[in-house]
């Protein structure tokens, strides 16, 4: 009896430490501010241009592009139906989108933002990079 209660005693504080280790520590990540962009759909990949400070953010049909510094909107690429994932190639001035929904990759020019084509994919690519 004494050497299960020691077992669970021991079990016990072997969980409180795993728990403790786990907990993210509290000088971590904190919002800054909060940003509400509105409009139908939900989102999937963020992808970020850190030369630029634009966010680029795939809502369902279109990717909205946002001013990371102001939390404002400054363009969007439309028909990208089933949109997945954003990749962005600054060296090539080009950016692509991975649309689901149309089996398509859109390719897009990184400073217009103007769609330049679209080409066949596999069905329903997802992950981009």
């Amino acid at each position: 009896m004494k050497v299960r209660r020691n077992l669970r005693a021991a079990l016990a504080m072997s969980v409180a430490l795993l728990a403790a280790a786990a907990a993210p520590s509290l000088g971590g990540y904190h919002l800054i501010r909060r940003v509400v962009l509105g409009g139908e759909g939900g989102w999937d990949y963020l992808t970020v241009d850190e030369p630029t400070h634009r966010l680029f953010i795939s809502r369902a049909t279109r990717v909205l592009v946002v001013d990371a510094d102001s939390g404002k909107q400054v363009g969007e690429i439309p028909d990208t139906q089933g949109i997945h994932g954003i990749a962005l190639v600054p060296e090539l001035g080009r950016g692509f989108t991975s649309n689901g929904k149309e089996s398509t990759a859109s390719i897009f020019d990184l400073k217009t933002l103007g769609v330049l084509g679209k080409v066949n994919t596999g069905e329903n690519p997802d992950a981009i990079l």
